[in-house]
């Protein structure tokens, strides 16, 4: 879901669609690029690059820097996003092969979607940033990073991501819990930024712990109900239900494309989160 360059399209089939198209056509410019048998070691200038970004990023968006002076001030989507793309640049300027070049492209693409949703919490944004330049050290070097959706990096940030979104972030106490489990696993991926996918793994295995443990034992909100990580299937069920309701309603109905692409992609997932967090009233999503 987050790792999309399509904007947080929904379904693990129409990602991989995306995905392969997107190998198909870099791989027509750059023939080795979807070759994932073998690594790519990351040239020394881009090594460099990627560690001067990382720092600088650290500094940037890091709490005690913000708070500096008389007001903290607030991290934007536009500045985050001013920054990817100045960060681009400048790494791109120092990539030595042209598979470098792709993929700090293409990785800052499935960035840029992040940080320009704005159903993930201003204040998560900022540690998705922090998150760019090690998942860019792992793109570079492990060619599968691209093949599959079930890369460790991946999979992490689209665990992250479902959880933010998925759940009522006015709930402070666990949305302070989720924020402070978040830049835990931002810090420790920082700490360790040249054992590759070994460090997403690990830290993936003790997120969805704390997520397991969290939300069944320690929560008193949720200790009747499910974990949040099956509320969040839950919604996505409930989306897929309420579009099959919407285009059976449709059906026969001229409607024009621009309202119908609404109510399928936007509308559909409005029902969806109402129905889980104050339960289906109504047995019909038009009603």
């Amino acid at each position: 879901m987050m790792t999309r360059v399509s904007p947080l399209a929904r379904g693990s089939d129409h990602a991989e669609a995306v995905l392969g198209r997107l190998n198909r056509l870099v791989g027509r410019h750059l023939p080795g690029f979807a070759d994932t048998a073998h690594s790519r070691p990351v040239t020394a200038a881009l090594s460099l690059a990627i560690d001067q970004a990382q720092t600088r990023l650290r500094e940037r968006l890091s709490p005690a820097a913000r708070r500096r002076g008389r007001a903290m001030p607030v991290v934007t989507s536009p500045m985050l996003t001013e920054d990817l793309q100045q960060r681009k640049q400048a790494l791109k300027q120092a990539a030595g092969t042209p598979a470098e070049r792709a993929t700090i492209e293409i990785v800052a693409m499935m960035f840029q979607s992040i940080l320009t949703e704005d159903r993930i919490p201003a204040a998560i944004r900022v540690w998705f940033a922090r998150l760019q330049m090690p998942v860019l050290r792992v793109a570079v070097g492990e060619p599968d990073f691209f093949a599959t959706i079930d890369h460790p990096a991946r999979r992490l940030i689209d665990r992250m991501g479902a959880c933010v979104m998925g759940f009522d972030s006015s709930s402070r106490v666990v949305g302070d819990a989720l924020e402070k489990e978040i830049k835990r696993v931002v810090q420790v991926v920082e700490a360790y930024p040249d054992t590759g996918r070994r460090v997403f793994q690990t830290v993936l295995q003790e997120f969805e712990k704390f997520l397991e443990h969290y939300f069944r034992t320690e929560n008193e909100a949720t200790r009747k109900g499910v974990s949040l990580a099956q509320q969040v299937e839950q919604r996505e069920t409930l989306a897929i239900q309420y579009t099959i309701e919407l285009r059976r309603m449709l059906s026969e109905i001229p409607v024009q494309e621009g309202v119908r692409q609404f109510l399928f992609q936007v509308w559909a997932d409005v029902l969806a989160t109402t129905a889980l967090r104050y339960g289906a009233r109504v047995s019909r999503p038009g009603r």
